[in-house]
């Protein structure tokens, strides 16, 4: 918890010497909106997400000098990682969250609409997701997740209670780190969350690795930002290219728990029990 308080104004203090330097007289850094005006917004979106680099540095040092253990051992027992089980986490989920959206579309079409689109805006966007929603995603599974999840786990057997607990504290860590999502809607996106991590840490416990939850989560972001092109963050750098007043709405919850649930229920069926899953 240290590191992730300390990275903060670690990655705050690397902004704003770069808007300090960057040669531009119109470029100044606010305080009030924790970033930069007059920056190009491609830098801009960049050193925001420079916090999960160092928070992902930061769970990589606790592990190696204090706990003296691989960090492989948060997202696997086996001597290697998974990445068919990945794949799986993440193809599972984005098909039923594409499916519920194409029916949510044609249930509530007034709650879309589609802006004017700049191609190599959005390409260049996109590839800056690629780079950093998966760093994002890994760090925020092994923190909140895994590291949390073995910690609890040591005291709570009970695999449902285990998912209630670090669901629960999961998924409210991460809205206070996104408070524009409690703009948005305080009771259904803090539910979404919650919904989230309690699902994500059942499939974690009864498959006994992260790998699915990491592709699950990564599907998951990429998913809601590529929809949405990052206009539902507080960070607005780019071009909103779909409007969608439903999000994070009573409807949207439903689509989650449908969506999340599918792939917890597929994902025990196939996965629960295997002695050695490193193949699968």
């Amino acid at each position: 918890m240290t590191l992730l308080i300390l990275s903060d104004p670690l990655s705050t203090m690397f902004y704003k010497w770069y808007v300090e330097h960057d040669g531009s007289a119109g470029s100044f850094y606010s305080p009030d909106l924790d970033q930069a005006i007059s920056l190009n917004p491609y830098i801009n979106y960049s050193f925001h997400q420079l916090y999960v680099v160092f928070c992902l540095i930061g769970i990589v040092l606790v592990m190696l000098l204090i706990h003296r253990r691989s960090v492989l051992t948060l997202i696997t027992p086996n001597k290697k990682v998974n990445w068919r089980k990945m794949g799986w986490g993440f193809l599972v989920l984005l098909i039923p969250m594409c499916t519920t959206t194409i029916i949510d579309y044609f249930l509530f079409s007034s709650d879309y609409s589609l802006n004017r689109i700049n191609l190599e805006v959005f390409l260049k966007v996109f590839g800056l997701l690629i780079v950093f929603l998966p760093i994002q995603t890994l760090m925020e599974e092994l923190y909140f997740r895994s590291y949390l999840m073995q910690w609890i786990g040591s005291k709570v057997s009970n695999k449902i209670f285990l998912s209630i607990i670090v669901g629960l504290i999961n998924g409210g860590i991460l809205i206070s780190f996104d408070p524009y999502l409690m703009d948005l809607n305080p009771v259904y996106s803090g539910l979404s969350y919650i919904v989230i991590g309690i699902l994500l840490t059942y499939i974690t416990s009864k498959t006994n690795s992260l790998e699915i939850a990491i592709g699950a989560k990564f599907a998951y972001y990429l998913y809601i930002s590529v929809l949405s092109m990052l206009g539902f963050t507080r960070y607005q750098f780019f071009p909103n290219y779909f409007s969608i007043s439903s999000l994070y709405t009573k409807m949207y919850l439903f689509w989650t728990v449908l969506s999340f649930g599918i792939l917890a229920f597929v994902t025990v069926k196939r996965f629960q029990g295997k002695k050695d899953i490193t193949h699968i």
